[in-house]
C-alpha cells in the first residue's frame, strides 16, 4: 500500500489496488487460497478495517501512525474520530494521556539520561504524549 519512501511526514493515501494485487499474487504463487497477507492499508479509523479487508481480501490490516494517536483503534467498541463531538474526542485523548503517564510512572519510571546523556526516557514519554495531544497543542 505504500512505497519505501512514504513514511512519517511523506505519508499519502495507500494504494489498496496494489495491496489487492499483491494478495492475489501471493496466494496464486503459494497455491494456497488462504495464504495470510497483512495489508499496510493506512488505517486511520476503525471503519476502515473492514473496508480494507473487503477491498483487498487481505487476512489482516496493520496501522502505525494512527495507533500512536489512538491506541484504541483496534478495540471492538472504538468509534471513528468523526463520530465523536470535539469535546468527547478531547476527553478521550486526555484519558489516553493520563493512562499512559500512570503506566509510565508505576511500571517504567522515566529516568533522566537513561537512554543517553541528554533527555533520556523523558523524551520518549514526551513524544508519546505529543502524539496523543498534538491537535490540541
Amino acid at each position: 500500500g505504500r512505497t519505501l519512501h512514504e513514511n512519517k511526514t511523506k505519508v499519502r493515501s495507500c494504494n489498496w489496488d496494489a495491496i489487492a494485487t499483491a494478495v492475489q499474487i501471493a496466494r496464486d504463487h503459494s497455491s494456497n487460497p488462504d495464504y495470510p497477507v497483512i495489508a499496510n492499508g493506512g488505517i486511520e479509523y476503525s471503519s476502515q478495517i473492514a473496508e480494507c479487508l473487503d477491498y483487498t481480501r487481505a487476512t489482516a490490516v496493520m496501522s502505525s501512525e494512527a495507533l500512536l494517536e489512538n491506541p484504541g483503534l483496534f478495540c471492538a467498541n472504538n468509534k471513528d474520530d468523526t463520530d465523536y463531538t470535539p469535546w468527547d474526542l478531547f476527553e478521550r485523548q486526555l484519558s489516553y494521556s493520563r493512562k499512559y503517564v500512570q503506566i509510565c510512572s508505576q511500571q517504567y519510571p522515566p529516568l533522566p539520561g537513561s537512554l543517553g546523556n541528554t533527555g533520556g526516557s523523558f523524551n520518549a514519554v514526551r513524544g508519546h504524549l505529543f502524539k496523543f495531544l498534538y491537535r490540541y497543542l
